[in-house]
């Protein structure tokens, strides 16, 4: 899909949205894991699973940044336990830069 946009000459930005406990998995005590897409529940013990977790969404997050990046597609990773704007400025910085250094290499 990303790719059709793309070839319409669209700008394109992902900003894929996580919480923080998505991505640092910071729990500790047996937890009641419930499914949002599906109507699972699983109860664990999260010190187990923590590493195979992490590994699993370090994988997913360079699989999507990835896809983008061949796509020439921005990828932001954005944890909503921060401060939405701080992450918005440090985007438009980056974006910012970015252009400026591609347009003076030109």
């Amino acid at each position: 899909a990303i790719e059709q946009f793309r070839l319409r000459k669209h700008d394109m930005i992902v900003f894929h949205v996580m919480h923080g406990d998505e991505l640092d998995f910071p729990f500790q005590d047996n937890t009641m894991f419930r499914g949002l897409e599906q109507d699972v529940q699983l109860l664990a013990e999260p010190r187990a699973l923590r590493r195979s977790y992490l590994e699993a969404m370090n994988r997913h997050l360079e699989g999507c940044k990835k896809t983008c990046a061949a796509a020439g597609v921005d990828y932001v990773l954005m944890d909503t336990t921060k401060p939405l704007d701080v992450a918005l400025a440090s985007y438009l910085n980056w974006r910012s830069r970015t252009r400026r250094q591609n347009g003076a290499r030109k």
